[in-house]
């Protein structure tokens, strides 16, 4: 591929997960020029000429192309520290006894959550908000509170028990990571196909 792509993606996931796919393609197509811009903000594609971006959760209604490219989940998660002082909320309703840390760069206020075929939304409450994912980590490590966060970005502080998952009687709906663009222009299947070359070289 020869030409110039002007890229969008999520701060944390696209420094975390992107990256890796775009050295890929840089290798894969030299004559390929990239500019990428990692930000939790909401880019206007067309306004600010842009190729196209990574997107994740639920998208609005657009003339923008989406293609799907992999699933994701929330996972709820309070530091064993913030549970030592506060308890552990056994359903979403005591989390209204809870801080709350607010991510503020999705669509949707509510939390969302399950039980067998019933729905059930709660509206967080909490003096933190953030439109960094990076920085809700960070406060939720801290003991500042509970967070809904995507399983990529605490499945590390998980695993190291930092961070412990909550609520998983109560699971969350699946959503998605997409690739976007305006109609014509930059294809999103070269992206897509080097995402899935470096997911299944990777055994992830």
């Amino acid at each position: 591929m020869v030409g110039r792509l002007r890229l969008s993606a999520p701060l944390s996931f696209g420094v975390r997960y992107v990256t890796p796919i775009l050295t890929q393609m840089a290798e894969r197509h030299p004559r390929l020029e990239m500019d990428v811009s990692y930000s939790d903000r909401m880019v206007d594609l067309i306004g600010e000429r842009f190729d196209a971006a990574i997107r994740i959760g639920t998208l609005r209604d657009s003339s923008l192309i989406a293609r799907r490219i992999a699933p994701v989940r929330s996972v709820f998660v309070a530091s064993p520290d913030y549970l030592a002082r506060n308890g552990r909320p056994r359903t979403p309703s005591d989390l209204a006894a809870h801080q709350c840390l607010l991510y503020t760069g999705r669509v949707a206020a509510d939390w969302q959550f399950h039980s067998g075929k019933r729905s059930i939304s709660f509206r967080p409450e909490g003096r933190l908000r953030s439109d960094s994912g990076e920085a809700i980590l960070q406060w939720a490590i801290a003991g500042l509170g509970i967070t809904d966060a995507p399983s990529f970005l605490v499945s590390d502080a998980i695993a190291s028990g930092t961070l412990e998952p909550l609520l998983l009687d109560y699971p969350t709906t699946e959503y998605a990571i997409y690739v976007v663009r305006p109609p014509g222009g930059f294809s999103s299947t070269l992206l897509s196909s080097d995402w899935e070359a470096n997911r299944n070289g990777s055994g992830s």
